[in-house]
């Protein structure tokens, strides 16, 4: 698929639920601002439940369910713990690439990118684990999302320009397109 079905896809996903799925983006920033707001320990200590929570709200507007802010909390349920260290060990990882040099430590942000997705496909499968699926299904495949992200270029200009307002819809739309993607991906792999 090209990076503009995959576009495609998302707006088609987003059709009639825009300010559903922008206020849920905007409670999940809330959230991540506030845990953040703690300390820069807070966002390593459970932003793997916090980022789960976000990537079953990406599923299930793919698959057509209606934005549920309830959907962000999910990710604390009894595989809290196994969230916890996914996102403590990929967050680690990430500090530990970047502070060789930024570049080594971007590459490692698109290998790690659909670790949450994985997860949440299969809830059972170890943190290693996760961490390397994740780098093997996007070895070939990094380029890719870092192209999908550039096609969006103008709506991050226009995000810049409104002091931050529009994400709320961007986000979604973006993350859709990448959601999109991961399913391709991993059906190929």
């Amino acid at each position: 698929m090209s990076l503009f079905e995959f576009r495609r896809i998302a707006d088609e996903k987003l059709s009639g639920k825009w300010s559903e799925a922008a206020l849920v983006q905007f409670l999940y920033s809330l959230l991540v601002g506030f845990v953040t707001s703690i300390g820069g320990i807070g966002m390593f200590l459970i932003g793997g439940p916090i980022n789960i929570g976000y990537a079953m709200f990406i599923a299930d507007l793919y698959r057509g369910e209606r934005p549920n802010i309830g959907t962000l909390v999910k990710g604390f349920d009894e595989r809290v713990g196994d969230r916890i260290l996914l996102g403590l060990i990929s967050q680690l990882y990430l500090l530990l690439w970047s502070m060789l040099f930024l570049i080594p430590g971007i590459i490692k942000s698109f290998s790690y990118s659909m670790i949450y997705f994985i997860q949440l496909d299969n809830p059972d499968m170890h943190y290693e684990d996760i961490i390397m699926r994740s780098r093997k299904i996007m070895n070939g495949n990094k380029w890719r999302l870092f192209c999908l992200y550039l096609s969006h270029i103008v709506w991050y200009i226009l995000v810049f320009l409104t002091f931050g307002v529009l994400s709320f819809w961007v986000a979604p739309k973006v993350n859709l397109a990448k959601y999109a993607m991961y399913l391709e991906i991993k059906n190929n792999y």
